[in-house]
């Protein structure tokens, strides 16, 4: 299943330099309320290098039209249009090559509390496993090819069409947030479910009920 674009969303050419401090954290604003967004950027090939940055968002990358490669740390991952890439953002990572008639990609971007907080329910957890359990054995990519990957390209195309609907409001925000749970209920059956975040989940309850901190700022980082 090839993702679709329709006329009218926002294509960006992808410039974030000057959202990038000078410890390299790319600063992207989100909304307190819904720290959620959806970029679709341009990338025109040129001799300047794309910037390596980090950041504590959390970050799919999906390639639209071309194919690549993308650094994560040490490591360096190839890609063509329609895999979807689970981004290691507490490393530096970033494009090395994008190449193509017309080389597109969808970021989609949001912070973990939107998924899964103190007071969540351990299931929650489940939701972040593909970002929490990358390890050098596995690539931390959904291949166009594999399985699961018509119908997480489903959930990506219904999460697309939502954000960039013309209405907005609440409503809006809820079926954003139901497809996006689809997609990586999807990646996590992908990469496999764990124990991992829940017990970290459970450890942080406990400093946190021990050191009477347990309030929205405590969230699962690690």
């Amino acid at each position: 299943m090839s993702l679709r674009i329709s006329e009218g969303f926002p294509v960006e050419p992808f410039a974030i330099d000057h959202l990038i401090s000078a410890d390299g954290n790319y600063e992207l604003p989100l909304l307190t309320s819904f720290p959620f967004a959806i970029k679709i950027f341009s990338f025109v090939e040129s001799d300047r290098a794309f910037p390596l940055n980090w950041h504590e968002r959390l970050e799919l990358f999906i390639p639209v039209e071309g194919r690549g490669l993308f650094r994560m740390g040490e490591r360096t991952v190839a890609f063509s249009a329609g895999d979807i890439l689970v981004v290691d953002v507490k490393s530096f990572h970033g494009l090395r090559e994008f190449s193509g008639d017309n080389p597109r990609g969808i970021v989609v971007t949001f912070l973990p509390e939107l998924i899964c907080t103190l007071g969540s329910l351990a299931c929650d957890s489940q939701y972040l496993i593909p970002f929490y359990c990358q390890h050098d054995a596995v690539e931390p990519v959904l291949r166009h090819s594999d399985r699961l990957s018509s119908a997480a390209h489903a959930a990506l195309q219904k999460l697309i069409d939502c954000y960039f609907s013309a209405a907005g409001g609440l409503h809006v925000e809820a079926g954003c947030k139901v497809y996006l749970l689809e997609l990586l209920y999807f990646l996590s059956l992908h990469f496999g479910f764990s124990q991992q975040p829940q017990s970290v989940v459970r450890e942080q309850r406990r400093l946190a009920e021990r050191l009477h901190l347990a309030g929205p700022h405590q969230l699962l980082r690690d």
